[in-house]
């Protein structure tokens, strides 16, 4: 997510922030697998809280979008509103 948005909306970077996580371990030694993963674990946190809250935002309006439409507000039963009663009762007389 967070390489996606860098280089559809900033000039593309030479490298990955998880590259240079990278190059840190391997100029420690780390074995190339471990280096490989390891880096990766702080992009993945930071994107995972990315994507966990934007998400959350998106179904807080898109809840408030449902609750505010009327097609998904169905009277209960034995409901009904003053203005269907009303216009019952001028068709009944």
């Amino acid at each position: 997510m967070i390489e996606f948005i860098t280089n559809q909306f900033s000039v593309p970077w030479k490298y990955s922030p998880s590259d240079i996580f990278k190059l840190g371990f391997l100029r420690h030694n780390a074995p190339v697998l471990a280096a490989g993963i390891l880096s990766r674990i702080p992009i993945n946190i930071v994107d995972r809280f990315i994507v966990i809250f934007g998400g959350y935002g998106i179904s807080l309006i898109f809840r408030k979008w449902l609750s505010a439409n009327s097609v998904f507000n169905e009277p209960k039963a034995g409901f009904m509103p003053k203005k269907l009663t009303v216009n019952a009762k001028k068709l009944i007389n």
